[in-house]
């Protein structure tokens, strides 16, 4: 006895879905969406066992489930790219010597070294003067002169030495440590 069309079938395919029977076959029905979303791989039904399998396109990396292009820089850590030639799976780290910016301003020549930003040496904020200190801050160089000096006209003068042009104004950093003040009333001159 024939089965009737229409009647469900098996076509011995386990990558088709929906078989039905018609003028005595078995039709293949539907193939098995095996698509997982992501452009970067090619999906495929095993069939032997009807399993979907994805395979990686070549020229991208597969992060959390999302497609990575080849040579595209880690959004977090620019010393780690998509390099399928090392890892399809997690970022790797770009060659060593690599530019980067590890977001210290007060450092130079930051380099990657195993995948990890690495400054070259301390920005230099050395103003010459022995009566500072200077210190790189995030908003540059700055620098502080130091308890008993002024600085005036970029020199460092000592607390209440006189000036070389008026000997009744003297280096007084409790009142200012940019300029002469005048001597207290009655100091020699």
């Amino acid at each position: 006895a024939t089965v009737p069309s229409g009647a469900t079938c098996t076509d011995g395919n386990p990558c088709t879905v929906g078989d039905v029977c018609q003028d005595g076959f078995c039709i293949a029905g539907m193939d098995t969406d095996c698509a997982d979303g992501l452009a970067c791989t090619d999906d495929v039904c095993d069939t032997q066992t009807g399993a979907c399998a994805s395979t990686l396109v070549p020229g991208y990396c597969l992060f959390d489930d999302a497609c990575v292009a080849a040579g595209t820089v880690d959004a977090d850590n620019s010393c780690l790219a998509c390099q399928p030639e090392q890892s399809t799976a997690v970022p790797t780290p770009v060659a060593t010597g690599v530019g980067c910016d590890d977001g210290d301003d007060c450092t130079v020549g930051d380099r990657c070294i195993s995948g990890a930003c690495q400054p070259l040496s301390q920005v230099d904020c050395d103003d010459g003067l022995f009566c500072t200190t200077d210190v790189c801050s995030p908003t540059g160089c700055a620098s502080q002169v130091d308890a008993g000096y002024c600085l005036i006209n970029g020199a460092c003068v000592a607390e209440g030495a006189p000036s070389a042009d008026n000997p009744c104004m003297t280096c007084q950093p409790a009142s200012t440590k940019i300029g002469y003040t005048p001597a207290a009333d009655g100091a020699p001159c």
